[in-house]
């Protein structure tokens, strides 16, 4: 069995990746599309949507 530190170790790095994902994808919303982040919000929602859709 792992020890507790090493679950919360891995927890802690898939937060933090998940979390570096999210950044870099407003920065290149930001750059490509230029809408401010209440947009990309709506458009973050809506394809969370779309995916539970079919569940």
């Amino acid at each position: 069995m792992n020890a507790p530190e090493t679950v919360m170790s891995d927890y802690i790095k898939g937060f933090d990746a998940g979390y570096s994902y999210v950044l870099c994808e407003i920065e290149r919303w930001q750059d490509e599309v230029g809408e401010d982040l209440h947009v990309l919000l709506a458009h973050l929602r809506m394809e969370s949507k779309q995916g539970r859709e079919n569940t």
